[in-house]
């Protein structure tokens, strides 16, 4: 087989029935310009043996001897892939297959370092198909650290290859549960990323056939990724991660108060949403319920507190930026911890 322009890479974990019709329906399309990669995280299901009996060259199954957890799968699933192009899809999402050809020939023409697809999007405009961006200062505003759902993300075979393939970015530790957004933040630095709007990537709300919860996020481990705990150590992850990229002071100045300001949002407004969704609360076993004012406001003074005391973030700029959080969010009588904490950044910022 020649080596296919794309290769679509689905990582996968306990989902045998589903990840099987998913392979057949991808496979009954009719180009051949394409490669699917399967990488099992070492499920206890019979994944492996059903997958093995599909007799397609286009087939590339890949099983974890051990369970490493879905980053380093994801990570191994892009690794796997020998096309131009690998694009991520996670096995509760789908691909629209009669759209591969045509995906295959915009990728082609336009030749990107990476990119992602819009989601569940109903575009038919054939001028709004695709948004480049050709400088590394606006791919790294554009794509970096947005904390997006992995499905439709994807990077040149160059530029895994310059970037990746040595797994630094596998460890959760070190990206939390968003790996994409280092991936997309170190890739940023070639330039040419690409943002495509045409009907392909569908995504599946939970809850998901066959599962009734998630296997990796649970208040019990602590890392519900909505959660503003976990939220704040992410961001403290993508801080570390983005002071250590090559960029004049500048740039990196706007990639972190970009990075302030959208964690900011995620952590306040973006957590009051998710709350009131009870299938998202019930996949991750959190509790739906509206978020009170007052917890609101709280929210939102101990993530501005706390990141005013971060070092990677001791700023002109960022001070700058958490002086206007904090002017926006009128300060009243506090007390406890957070009153401290108040004081402390008034004098500081003020």
């Amino acid at each position: 087989m020649k080596t296919p322009t794309l290769s679509i890479c689905i990582p996968t974990y306990n989902s045998a029935k589903q990840i099987y019709q998913k392979a057949h329906e991808l496979l009954a399309c009719d180009c051949l310009d394409f490669q699917l990669v399967i990488s099992d995280n070492h499920s206890p299901d019979d994944t492996i043996e059903r997958l093995s009996s599909i007799q397609d060259p286009r087939l590339k199954l890949v099983s974890l001897p051990e369970n490493k957890g879905s980053t380093y799968n994801i990570l191994h699933a892009f690794n796997q892939a020998d096309g131009k192009y690998a694009l991520i899809c996670m096995d509760k999402d789908r691909l629209l297959p009669q759209q591969i050809a045509t995906i295959v020939n915009i990728l082609n023409e336009l030749k990107p370092n990476f990119g992602y697809f819009k989601l569940d999007t109903a575009n038919q405009d054939p001028n709004k198909t695709a948004t480049r961006y050709p400088s590394v200062r606006d791919c790294l505003l554009e794509f970096a650290y947005k904390g997006m759902h992995p499905t439709g993300n994807f990077f040149s075979h160059d530029i895994l290859q310059k970037y990746f393939a040595d797994y630094h970015l596998a460890d959760e530790k070190t990206v939390g549960g968003f790996l994409l957004d280092f991936m997309f933040a170190e890739a940023a630095l070639e330039g040419n990323g690409l943002i495509l709007d045409i009907p392909f990537c569908i995504t599946t709300a939970p809850p998901f056939e066959g599962k009734t919860h998630s296997y990796t996020y649970s208040p019990a481990k602590k890392n519900v990724f909505f959660e503003p705990e976990v939220r704040f150590l992410t961001f403290q992850k993508q801080l570390a991660h983005c002071n250590q990229l090559p960029l004049k002071d500048d740039l990196k100045s706007c990639v972190l108060l970009q990075l302030v300001l959208n964690t900011y949002n995620l952590c306040t407004n973006g957590y009051a949403f998710v709350l009131t969704q009870k299938n998202i609360c019930d996949w991750y076993n959190v509790t739906p319920r509206e978020l009170s004012k007052a917890e609101l406001k709280q929210i939102s003074r101990k993530f501005i507190c706390d990141a005013a005391s971060l070092q990677g973030l001791n700023t002109l700029s960022a001070m700058t930026l958490l002086r206007k959080l904090l002017k926006q969010d009128k300060w009243h009588k506090l007390g406890g911890k957070i009153g401290l904490c108040a004081q402390f950044l008034r004098r500081k910022l003020l």
